[in-house]
């Protein structure tokens, strides 16, 4: 698997809004909260104007996006990541991820002989960081032949939906201490953000906390 990390944010529709027509590239959504795939696009080409401004409406409407049967050069993954904003390096002191010809492209590589599983927990990429990026965007080169192995997403602004007025109002206006030390150990970034964020652009709220990063509420 490869991976980047992408750092500002870009505007778009949310899923609340009426449904935008796709005539450029093809979305079909995943689940009610979160996900979608996208399909009719090629990455390995230069996307046109039109292109690039539905990816981005679907990608703010359906969180994470699915593009299936891609064979990416690095040059490629860059390209496309670098779509959404600048590309950031990793904030972590140790990670088990591997350089790789591209600097802002990390590697993770696992086996049989595998020590350690990157990403076990519910988390946030990286949300440690001062400025916690954008997103990442993830391209699986070899998966099991016998399956195993998913990654899976959640949304944060479904579980901020689902609670009682009275826990937003408690909520809001709160911080928590992100210690990348958690995970990466000594010498990464700690940080504090809202427990409740506001999408810049869309006005969306969700939830920001989680497992491997969240030391505490301040």
């Amino acid at each position: 698997m490869f991976t980047s990390t992408i750092g500002a944010p870009i505007s778009a529709r949310t899923p609340d809004q009426p449904a935008t027509r796709y005539t450029h590239i093809t979305v079909t959504p995943a689940s009610p909260h979160i996900g979608a795939e996208i399909t009719d696009i090629d990455l390995t080409r230069e996307l046109t104007a039109q292109q690039i401004s539905e990816v981005k409406d679907a990608f703010v409407r359906y969180q994470v996006l699915f593009f299936r049967d891609q064979k990416i050069s690095f040059d490629d993954h860059i390209r496309f990541a670098s779509l959404f904003g600048t590309l950031g390096r990793h904030v972590g002191a140790q990670t088990i991820s591997k350089p790789t010809e591209h600097p802002l492209v990390r590697k993770f590589h696992y086996d049989e002989t595998s020590q350690r599983i990157s990403g076990e927990s519910w988390h946030s990429d990286q949300s440690c960081a001062p400025f916690p990026p954008l997103g990442s965007m993830l391209y699986n080169h070899t998966v099991p032949p016998d399956g195993g192995g998913d990654t899976m997403f959640a949304s944060t602004y479904a579980a901020y939906d689902a609670l009682s007025d009275r826990m937003k109002a408690y909520l809001s206006g709160l911080t928590a201490t992100h210690d990348g030390a958690r995970v990466f150990g000594p010498g990464t970034p700690k940080s504090s953000h809202p427990v409740i964020i506001r999408h810049p652009e869309s006005g969306r709220r969700g939830i920001f906390v989680n497992w491997d990063f969240t030391s505490h509420i301040n």
